[in-house]
This record gives structure tokens, sequence and C-alpha cells, in this order.
């Protein structure tokens, strides 16, 4: 028996029931799974020098990932609204990297970053610890598949 205090209010409505509460793509994976994955993605990028020397400014470097998400959209044929990013669009005081974007953008950069980290994880792992290159990559992978049941990780170990 759960403690008085520590009961969900959601209890206490008239015919509700646990089956009530639902995934929801958009708020569990688009706004919040991408949003971790996508900024730790593009954070380990930065820092790896993949869109120019770590040592140039971040606004430098979040120009030019913006200028080849761009160049990718147009190879790809995806239509995107995505904005340019900006250091307080990747960095958060109290959660470190984490890239927020509009639901569908979420999805798109995530395509982009994916598909970033299939062509060049291995340059990656040379430059950075390899299980740290090998989770984001994974994280990626997984939260840009659309189909949860036939996952098809393309980084592995």
């Amino acid at each position: 028996m759960l403690p008085a205090d520590n009961v969900s209010p959601l209890i206490l409505l008239k015919w509700f029931h646990v089956r009530k509460i639902q995934w929801c793509q958009l708020h569990n994976l688009n706004l919040g799974l991408l949003w971790t994955s996508n900024g730790g993605c593009l954070a380990l990028l930065l820092e790896a020098g993949f869109f120019g020397n770590p040592s140039l400014d971040m606004r430098f470097r979040l120009e030019n990932a913006y200028d080849e998400f761009k160049l990718w959209l147009r190879q790809s044929r995806f239509t995107c609204s995505q904005r340019r990013f900006t250091v307080k669009m990747l960095f958060k005081a109290q959660h470190g990297p984490y890239l927020s974007c509009k639901g569908w953008n979420s999805r798109v950069v995530c395509a982009w970053l994916s598909d970033i980290m299939a062509r060049s994880w291995e340059m990656l792992c040379e430059m950075h610890d390899r299980s740290e290159v090998i989770l984001v990559a994974n994280a990626v992978t997984f939260c840009c598949s659309s189909d949860f049941d036939g996952l098809a990780c393309k980084i592995s170990s």
C-alpha cells in the first residue's frame, strides 16, 4: 500500500484507468529523448573538431554545423524549419548538452547526426573514448529509428 502523500492525483479522477495513459511520440521522443541524444552527439562532434577547430569560438563552429545540416537537407530532400544552432539552444545550465528543437525538427536533426556518426564513427573513436562514441552513436541511431521493434543499429562495438 502506498503512503497517502505519495499517490498520483490521477487516481482521484472519475473514470480514470491506467490504460488511458498512452505513449506520445511527440513528447516522449521528439521533445524528450531526442533533445538529450542530439545534444550529446552534437557536443561530441563539436569537441572533436568536426565543424571546425575546437579552439575556434563555439558560435562559429555551430554556424558551420548548421551550414552542413542545410546542405544535408538539400541532398537528402528533407524539409525542416530548424533555425540556426546557437550556444543557448545546445547548452543548458542544469542539463549540459540538450539540443532544443521543435518536434519534427528534432527527428530531422537526429537523422542528420545519425548519418554523420555512421560515416565517421571510426575516426571519432580514434580521437575520443571509444565507449562514449559508441554510446552516442547508438543513442542517435535508436532515437532516429521510427520502428522500435525493428531497430537497425548500424553502429556496434
